[in-house]
């Protein structure tokens, strides 16, 4: 995770001023809006260099201190970063879980952080292809559809398994694509008895994969 720079929130929807971050438009989950970031940070520093290194598929996190907890406001960068008169602008689609109190309040004190893209991508039928040996490309062509199947509900099962998954802000690592390939196949040749509690393989790529939730 890179920091970007310490800033000032604003509620105020626009161009942000010198050492300020704000949102473009007001915010709705679920919908598309920008974050822009200011050339210049609360200290006076010139960060435009590391505000221009954002990249389409970035996640750009918001850090504000609530006491002596960190509280987050994520969001993946969904377009080409646009070098403004002053600021960058990140396009981005707001989580369905995001509400009003998720927005830092006017005036606090912000971190800007970034996480480059790190997405391997959903694997497709032509990795489960392979793992399942089918051949020649006749039944490959035979099975397209059912194969599809598999994998789309291989891959409901990982995010059930991550947890509070929402498609706007998390993307799927090495070890989650290797998990959903490996649950696809545990359907395709054990659909009887389709567990993933006691499979080594797919407990080895789901380690430190779940979120955990503290009890209210």
């Amino acid at each position: 995770m890179e920091t970007l720079g310490r800033y000032t929130w604003t509620t105020a929807r626009g161009n942000p001023a010198a050492g300020q971050v704000c949102f473009a438009s007001e915010p709705f989950a679920g919908y598309a809006n920008t974050v822009r970031v200011n050339d210049f940070d609360a200290e006076g520093n010139d960060r435009s260099t590391i505000l221009d290194n954002v990249a389409d598929g970035d996640t750009v996190y918001i850090a504000k201190r609530n006491g002596n907890v960190v509280r987050l406001m994520a969001a993946i960068v969904d377009g080409t970063p646009v070098n403004g008169a002053g600021f960058f602008g990140y396009p981005v689609t707001l989580p369905l879980y995001f509400n009003e109190n998720d927005e830092p309040a006017d005036d606090e004190d912000v971190y800007v952080l970034r996480v480059a893209t790190a997405n391997a991508g959903w694997p497709d039928v032509s990795e489960l292809v392979l793992i399942l040996d089918i051949a020649p490309d006749a039944n490959v062509d035979a099975w397209a559809t059912t194969l599809d199947r598999y994998l789309a509900a291989a891959i409901n099962h990982v995010k059930g398994d991550v947890g509070r998954w929402d498609d706007a802000v998390n993307t799927p690592n090495d070890n989650l694509a290797g998990a959903a390939l490996r649950m696809a196949e545990i359907l395709a040749t054990r659909p009887d008895g389709a567990s993933t509690e006691n499979d080594p393989a797919y407990q080895a790529f789901m380690t430190g994969q779940r979120k955990r939730f503290g009890l209210a």
